[in-house]
């Protein structure tokens, strides 16, 4: 029976038929019947009419389908045939066939909106864990990346285990923000704030972070928030987190199509290119490609200057959003 039961309501057309071959169908089973039970129980096969009716048709069609048939058996199976009985023992009988129909009406649609209740729910469970499953091979596959990466640039074990707890660190905390935004985005600047607040920048900025209210996709975040953290560890390091003097311009805009964050250092050392590609520069050229978006990496003479472009959920610009 569960596996008969449409998935979901049917349009009103297809209800309507099925209501009108219930009808039929009991009626001519009924007239078939006729010479074996004569004019006793006219409308028992009326009251399985409605409860069909019901559950392939709902409750609306149900209830038709029961008036139809009551008034349908009262005139063609209760003697004399021809005329519609409603007074003495035709009426009580009438009115209880109403009666159990409604009952019958009642179970039935209960069980068909339960049963489709139960369907959706399977199906969401069913969705969520091919996400979920989706979610933690990638997951996995970032981490082994990073702890690849961080393995085959550093040259101790110390300096390992520093880089790849921050890495993993700032991975953790965009699980964290895509886990709060379900499938919604992320919020840039809350993105911004969780990857960078270990790195204290807000004594570094020359001017508080600036830019429009916007979301990033899923898959962007978590690059993003990688590379954050490269860049503010990598200005630690060598750039301009380095000196006291050291300040950092970091701002964003909306442009057609993309969200586009401009960090830019200033007052530190000089800085030039680097002479081999470590986990930074793999991380710009290859995962941000992934994640819809780039980044390009400008060794400016006052202070590094990085670009990062990335692709806005609904593919186009808000020239309207407000800023924050």
């Amino acid at each position: 029976m569960r596996r008969l039961v449409p998935r979901r309501p049917l349009v009103w057309w297809l209800g309507t038929m099925i209501a009108a071959a219930a009808v039929t169908s009991a009626w001519v089973i009924r007239a078939a019947l006729h010479g074996l039970v004569a004019d006793q129980a006219p409308y028992p096969t009326f009251v399985l009419a409605a409860a069909f009716a019901t559950i392939f048709a709902g409750w609306q069609n149900g209830l038709a389908t029961a008036v139809v048939g009551g008034f349908l058996a009262n005139v063609s199976f209760v003697a004399p045939p021809g005329v519609l009985h409603l007074s003495g023992a035709p009426r009580i009988a009438l009115v209880a066939y109403f009666v159990i129909c409604g009952v019958f009406i009642w179970i039935m649609q209960s069980f068909t909106t339960s049963h489709r209740a139960a369907l959706a729910l399977n199906e969401q469970l069913t969705i969520l864990g091919h996400e979920y499953r989706h979610r933690i091979k990638n997951l996995l596959a970032m981490t082994q990346a990073i702890i690849q990466q961080t393995g085959r640039y550093t040259t101790d074990m110390p300096e390992f285990q520093d880089k790849a707890v921050g890495r993993l660190q700032a991975l953790a905390r965009a699980q964290d923000l895509l886990l709060e935004g379900q499938d919604a985005g992320v919020e840039l600047r809350e993105l911004i704030e969780r990857a960078l607040g270990p790195f204290d920048i807000e004594r570094r900025l020359v001017w508080p972070m600036s830019g429009p209210s916007v979301r990033v996709r899923p898959d962007s975040a978590v690059a993003l928030a990688l590379l954050l953290n490269e860049l503010a560890t990598n200005a630690t390091k060598y750039g301009a987190f380095s000196l006291p003097q050291g300040r950092l311009k970091l701002a964003w805009v909306i442009q057609p199509g993309w969200v586009v964050i401009e960090w830019r250092e200033t007052d530190g050392p000089p800085v030039g290119e680097p002479t081999r590609r470590g986990f930074g520069s793999r991380l710009f050229e290859q995962a941000m490609p992934r994640a819809s978006g780039r980044a390009t990496l400008t060794f400016e003479p006052e202070g590094l200057r990085c670009e990062i472009r990335l692709a806005l959920p609904n593919g186009s610009g808000d020239a309207g959003q407000r800023e924050n």
